[in-house]
């Protein structure tokens, strides 16, 4: 498709750039597009911090679409300064990009994977930016359960959590979900 995305000069054109692969495209995110992101100048941080914020906003608008709702109104930007704070215990554990493993979380930090000793990747992924990992577990309690109700409920279900993950993964699938 031609033509350029408009954000009203808000966003770089890297950062648009990674929108529109992660949003339209997510089928084919790769290591090589994730390196040429941050060739061009888009940061770690930044690249994990896009992808919480798509998240949130995809899962929100398409629960509204599921139910034939309305989309709800994007918030009006709050005013103040990010954060900008790197978590100290960020390494290399594998990914394309530095996470923050649950041994190694900021006192600050420590309940954002729901108070548990281990978190699965597709949340670490996000752990570059906290607040990120915080709304991923807040929208994963509103449209499925908390991580600790899933602890909870692994003991008293139908199904196991390696069935559970096995119907995630197959809808995951099927809805061409990247991880």
């Amino acid at each position: 498709v031609e033509g350029e995305h408009d954000s009203g000069g808000v966003l770089p054109a890297v950062a648009l750039e990674a929108v529109h692969k992660i949003v339209t495209d997510s089928a084919r995110l790769s290591l090589a597009l994730y390196e040429g992101l941050v060739a061009d100048g888009l940061s770690d941080a930044h690249y994990s911090e896009l992808v919480g914020v798509l998240v949130a906003v995809f899962s929100i608008d398409e629960f509204h679409r599921g139910i034939g709702a309305a989309l709800e109104p994007l918030p009006e930007a709050e005013p103040g300064e990010p954060e900008r704070r790197r978590p100290s215990g960020a390494t290399m554990e594998g990914a394309w990009l530095a996470t923050v493993p649950a041994d190694a979380l900021d006192p600050e930090d420590a309940y954002i994977y729901g108070g548990g000793r281990h978190a699965p990747n597709v949340v670490r992924a996000l752990s570059l930016v906290p607040e990120n990992v915080r709304t991923l577990g807040d929208l994963h309690g509103a449209h499925y359960l908390s991580y600790d109700e899933m602890r909870i409920m692994e003991k008293i279900r139908e199904l196991s959590r390696s069935q559970m993950e096995l119907v995630a993964a197959g809808t995951s699938a099927v809805n061409e979900c990247f991880y």
